[in-house]
């Protein structure tokens, strides 16, 4: 499953790289799930809500990510999510925050294929499985 950056990212990027800003990346990052994806003009996507649903936390390092080839990240991690204590619904996608909760989406991607998350569950992005390109 493959992500892209979303704007405001792009752009620092870009000012960094052309020397118009610096910029410091945040030093954790939070994955999100996502049951609508964000569109590009608002990046907002909808999460689950409830039954035990809450972002992940993550290192933003090179422990946490592979260095990026042809502009692509992956996680090195496996990234682990609460076990759901009920249906969080059909899970479209994924997102990466900063924040824990609201803050900036960064990136988001969509799966392949929806999975469904019934109580019980406990969804995980085993070592590489997320992958972002930056686009």
């Amino acid at each position: 499953m493959a992500g892209r950056y979303n704007d405001i990212l792009r752009d620092n990027l870009n000012d960094l790289a052309f020397g118009q800003i610096s910029w410091t990346p945040p030093t954790q990052v939070y994955i999100s799930l996502f049951i609508t994806l964000p569109n590009e003009t608002t990046w907002i996507g909808t999460e689950p809500n409830g039954g035990n649903y809450a972002r992940v936390q993550v290192s933003n390092n090179k422990t946490t990510w592979t260095s990026s080839s042809l502009g692509i990240i992956n996680n090195n991690i496996k990234i682990e999510f609460n076990r759901a204590s009920s249906t969080w619904g059909i899970m479209s996608g994924f997102g990466i925050h900063d924040a824990l909760t609201g803050g900036t989406l960064l990136a988001y991607g969509g799966f392949d294929s929806p999975r469904s998350i019934n109580g019980g569950m406990q969804p995980l992005f085993p070592p590489n499985d997320m992958a972002v390109k930056l686009i």
